[in-house]
């Protein structure tokens, strides 16, 4: 399943503009042409929302006060999305049972590529935005999960004891059902990511893949709160939890960052994507867009193309920007091209 047609009004710089796609498609153009925004058309037409702003007033051209986007997808439905400015965004949806809700995008650009060198906090939203796509009652249960977390941490600053043990028990409840939703993917996935590294990355560098702050045991969590019990109250904040997950890996026992080249740092950020892909696939009633943004700006000219063709290789939709088609002979590998 995938994007077959996409029709842009006053989206940014692209205004009256019809594109037709297929699996791979190759967006090529000068800085400033637009082949960002047309990713981010991608990007929007699924999620309803921008991967660069909150701000929708940014989308409108200067002199424009509306902007547009229709979407017409392989399966017959079809997403209009449009917004006066000071209004409501308004989004249609046909037929309402899409196949859409099945579709998982993932976006490799400069900044998920950093994803080692970032926070735990970014490595654990790319891991809950997966899960928002694949699992349906994570988005339920990750929302009650913050809320136990919010009134826990509001109980630590009051420092009411019958108050405290009601939020606290909650706070234990609603981790354990986070955490075992956590699991139940990661351990579908973890096995994906070992053969990948192991059939992708250098033999000479070893990577262990490890979840860290995931508790399926309820003694377990509540011994570990116990013990952070008074350095929570006087921080007045939960110091264990759900909310300090973390996704790390050791190479040959060492953490990656201390032993792996930049270059060698973002193929192994891209074969866990692609682990995380294979995953949705799997699952069998699930599909993938992957928007690829300048690519060859972050890597040299090999790991470029090992890179490109791992990504044309794996299952999915794939949208790719490039500022030159001819670049390494790349536009071959692909199906469509697109130039701006």
């Amino acid at each position: 399943m995938g994007l077959k047609k996409l029709e842009l009004s006053s989206f940014r710089a692209l205004s009256q503009k019809i594109f037709s796609f297929t699996n791979s498609n190759l967006i090529s153009g000068k800085n400033g042409s637009g082949k960002t925004t047309l990713l981010e058309s991608v990007y929007f037409s699924i999620e309803n929302k921008s991967f660069k702003t909150n701000n929708v007033n940014s989308f409108y051209p200067f002199e424009d006060d509306f902007f547009a986007l229709k979407a017409l997808f392989d399966d017959n439905s079809r997403v209009e999305i449009s917004r006066k400015k000071s209004e409501a965004l308004v989004r249609k949806l046909t037929p309402k049972e899409s196949i859409l809700d099945d579709v998982c995008p993932f976006l490799i650009n400069n900044f998920t590529l950093n994803y080692l060198e970032s926070s735990s906090e970014t490595r654990r939203n790319f891991l809950d935005f997966y899960l928002f796509h694949v699992e349906q009652n994570y988005k339920k249960k990750y929302v009650e999960f913050q809320k136990s977390l919010r009134l826990r941490n509001n109980a630590l600053k009051e420092i009411d004891k019958k108050t405290f043990k009601i939020w606290n028990d909650l706070f234990i409840e609603k981790s354990l059902e986070i955490s075992f939703l956590r699991n139940k993917h990661l351990d579908r996935i973890i096995p994906l990511l070992q053969t990948n590294f192991d059939k992708d990355f250098p033999a000479d560098k070893k990577v262990n893949f490890r979840v860290e702050n995931l508790w399926l045991e309820e003694e377990v969590f509540k011994n570990e709160l116990r013990e952070v019990y008074q350095k929570d109250t006087e921080v007045k904040f939960s110091t264990v939890g759900p909310h300090r997950l973390d996704l790390l890996y050791d190479v040959n026992a060492v953490k990656s960052g201390d032993i792996l080249s930049r270059g060698e740092q973002k193929l192994l950020i891209l074969l866990t994507i692609l682990g995380f892909n294979q995953h949705v696939h799997n699952l069998g009633n699930k599909h993938s867009i992957f928007l690829v943004d300048d690519l060859s700006s972050e890597l040299d000219e090999e790991n470029f193309l090992k890179c490109l063709d791992l990504i044309l290789d794996a299952p999915g939709q794939k949208f790719v920007s490039s500022i030159d088609p001819d670049f390494l002979g790349i536009k071959g590998r692909f199906n469509t091209l697109i130039a701006l």
